[in-house]
């Protein structure tokens, strides 16, 4: 890999390193605050709509004790459950006349009032101001809470738990308190129908919450009661989560919808339904991801959930974090065009000096930098100028020993010569000794032949 390249990636990213990590804190940091600041929100929200729910059942507990003092009951009551039966006699006529005038005057006030009724030891409801179920069965009209309303009401006020009324199909719930006639003896249980529209009015408002917060009532039941009747009746030990009021995206869920605990769905709502209390994010009953508040209501038998959908909460963190998309790719692109710039004002001087090494290997001559180089105080400067200097020194050296060297040559050229010439002198005198040699044995040879032909004779 070329210096400049890795001079490149290494100021990439130590430049892109810290930009990562502010982004990720940035990231963690904004959703973080955003889901909190909500969560505190909803908290509140939360706080509100429990106490609205308890303001309300106190207040509701509060005007049946008020119409119970200003309703002359002593006076009537006693009449019409003994008369129920002669709906003729002038005494229950009297007695029916007041009653319903004093109940008519306090149903316009008290507008949550839906009706009064009296249930006899019997369990047959002698009166009702509506004339709905009027002679019968108090415990076979309303099945899901007749029952209930009259065990507990002959020992005390009894308020029932939430249900939906078999005749106007709303939400509904009893207060029962026990009646005694003048001498003291339980003569039946005084039953009041209140309307929940005002409790549900505020339960549902979605104030503060947005475009998909919603708050959710529910209630622990059986989803395997054999009675079809007392299939929505609270169950401690029950197995399913029965949503109370209308939700927000399902206009016919109210006592309807149900979800089984252990299901994926719904964590909030079951937690609620089962008593516990906290918060989170999880999946709602429509299997959409949202921040929850759930609530636990034992003197009602109730759980309460607020919610809103985990992607609206972070719309603004998405335009945050689309804007900082556009942010990190100009400074991306500012980063790789400074590394560009950066790697190669570093790089050049490098490879200015690595291509003159490589023509001084190729015993190139003539070799310069640039006066830019050269000039610089760095250690690439000085490293230049100390290369430029050897450059000059290794011309010089060169210079000198082919001076030498050519002196050397010339000197050994003439000693050549002079070798040469005094071989050949050498070889002349040899050739003259030679010659002088052959003449000597050849006279020899006559002296030899001289002496023997003088010895013959």
């Amino acid at each position: 890999m070329k210096i400049r390249t890795r001079l490149f990636l290494s100021f990439f990213f130590i430049a892109i390193f810290p930009i990562a990590i502010i982004s990720a804190i940035f990231y963690y940091d904004i959703k973080a605050t955003l889901i909190n600041e909500q969560k505190t929100a909803l908290e509140t929200i939360t706080k509100l709509k429990i106490d609205g729910i308890k303001s309300y059942f106190d207040a509701s507990s509060k005007e049946i004790r008020v119409s119970d003092e200003r309703i002359s009951f002593q006076a009537t009551i006693p009449i019409i459950s003994a008369l129920y039966t002669e709906p003729k006699n002038p005494q229950y006529q009297s007695a029916i006349t007041l009653l319903n005038s004093q109940i008519s005057s306090l149903t316009k006030i008290q507008t949550e009032t839906e009706n009064v009724l009296f249930v006899n030891p019997d369990g047959i409801i002698s009166y009702s101001f509506t004339k709905e179920g009027l002679l019968k069965n108090f415990a076979e009209q309303f099945p899901e809470v007749g029952k209930l309303v009259m065990e507990n009401g002959k020992k005390g006020s009894y308020q029932s738990d939430l249900f939906l009324h078999s005749i106007h199909n709303g939400s509904d719930f009893f207060e029962g308190i026990p009646f005694y006639d003048s001498s003291g003896k339980f003569i039946g249980i005084l039953v009041t129908d209140m309307l929940t529209d005002k409790l549900f009015s505020t339960i549902q408002g979605t104030d503060g919450m947005g475009n998909t917060g919603e708050t959710l009532l529910v209630r622990l039941i059986s989803g395997t009661e054999s009675d079809a009747k007392l299939k929505n009746n609270f169950n401690p030990k029950g197995d399913t989560v029965l949503f109370i009021n209308t939700l927000r995206f399902d206009p016919n869920s109210s006592f309807k919808k149900t979800i089984k605990i252990g299901s994926q769905n719904g964590t909030a709502a079951q937690n609620a339904a089962l008593g516990k209390t906290g918060s989170g994010i999880g999946v709602d009953y429509r299997g959409v991801q949202v921040l929850t508040i759930y609530r636990d209501l034992p003197e009602y038998n109730l759980g309460l959930v607020t919610k809103i959908d985990m992607s609206e909460i972070l719309v603004p963190f998405y335009a945050l974090l689309n804007k900082l998309y556009i942010a990190l790719i100009f400074t991306l692109l500012i980063v790789i065009v400074l590394s560009i710039i950066f790697s190669n004002l570093v790089s050049s001087p490098i490879r200015e000096i690595t291509e003159a090494a490589i023509r001084i290997g190729k015993g190139e001559k003539n070799i310069s930098f640039s006066k830019k180089l050269t000039s610089s105080q760095n250690e690439i400067g000085v490293l230049a100028s100390t290369l430029a200097n050897s450059i000059k020194e290794l011309d010089s050296l060169n210079a000198d020993i082919e001076r030498k060297i050519t002196e050397r040559t010339a000197d050994v050229t003439k000693k050549e010569k002079d070798i040469e010439e005094k071989f050949e002198k050498i070889a002349t005198m040899n050739k003259m000794m030679v010659g002088r040699e052959l003449e000597m044995v050849k006279l020899k040879q006559e002296i030899e032949k001289y002496r023997r032909s003088s010895t013959n004779t």
